[in-house]
């Protein structure tokens, strides 16, 4: 979030978090957006309307109440030094056969596509899903509770991709999806997918890690029900075929009938009813997904 203040009367102040003491004053969230240190300002990540502008990381500026009382300054702690890779491959052997089974299940997964992501077992017993950069080198990992679904990430992590190195059968199509399970999901049936760590997040890389493969994109838009999440979505899977037509890939944006990729899969969904979707689908063009997201952003959709 440094690019909050860019342009105002504070350029080099990156802000500070929200959270749940201090929620985001303007989608009252307590997650994604950040206020300035002297309270002027906010950088909503899901809100458009009544902003000054859209910033560089697909935030919006909004001025607030001189009145308002800046949120508390965190001691900056410095960030702890992770070997990811040697944690990785730790975790990666407690997963014994039984546990595995157990997390598939609840999950409704097979086995198999846990070994494929690489998931291990961290903290308080819990599973987690590695992220890696567009180079493929672990930097962080998602955990994930299978008693109460809560998801949080390993101290010193940074989002970023969930990816798998298996080989699948078909090989014209990746699929762009959200978070780890629906990258599972596809794998159980032959699909090749790369998960990004929000529907908003981690496009630059993405786009980074896309560049070199030589498949047809397809960005699958998760079939959201909350007014903000289909905001956030909709603007997230039409940014990201942008940038991507950008790089002179051929991009196509589905939308499942069901929540997501997971849920389709577990209702019985193979290959075919992707290829199903992707037919129907158009490939997109830069004048289009320029139309669209103007749209979207004069709109707030």
């Amino acid at each position: 979030h440094s690019v909050l203040m860019e342009g105002s009367l504070a350029p080099k102040d990156k802000g500070t978090r929200v959270a749940r003491k201090h929620p985001c004053p303007i989608c009252e969230k307590a997650d994604w957006c950040t206020i300035s240190s002297d309270g002027k300002y906010a950088c909503c990540m899901r809100l458009h309307l009544g902003s000054i502008r859209r910033l560089k990381n697909d935030g919006y500026l909004f001025a607030l109440d001189a009145s308002r009382p800046a949120p508390p300054q965190k001691k900056e702690r410095p960030a702890p030094v992770i070997n990811f890779h040697a944690l990785v491959r730790s975790s990666e052997a407690r997963l014994t056969d039984a546990i595995c089974s157990t997390e598939a299940v609840y999950l409704g997964l097979p086995p198999w596509t846990l070994r494929g992501l690489h998931c291990g077992i961290y903290e308080l017993h819990t599973l987690g899903f590695p992220m890696v950069n567009a180079n493929g080198q672990y930097i962080g990992v998602r955990l994930r509770s299978h008693l109460d679904g809560s998801k949080w990430c390993v101290t010193g992590s940074h989002n970023g991709l969930f990816v798998t190195d298996q080989q699948l059968p078909d090989e014209q199509h990746i699929f762009v999806v959200e978070g780890g399970t629906n990258v599972a999901a596809l794998l159980s049936i032959g699909l090749l997918s790369v998960g990004r760590p929000s529907n908003v997040g981690g496009r630059e890389m993405l786009c980074e890690y896309l560049k070199p493969i030589k498949r047809r994109v397809v960005i699958v838009k998760d079939n959201d029900t909350k007014p903000l999440a289909v905001e956030a979505t909709t603007r997230g899977a039409w940014q990201l075929a942008l940038n991507l037509i950008a790089l002179k890939k051929s991009v196509k944006i589905i939308t499942l009938p069901v929540k997501d990729a997971r849920d389709y899969v577990r209702a019985g969904a193979g290959i075919e009813a992707f290829m199903c979707l992707i037919h129907s689908a158009r490939t997109l063009d830069k004048a289009r997904c320029e139309e669209v997201t103007s749209n979207l952003c004069c709109t707030g959709a």
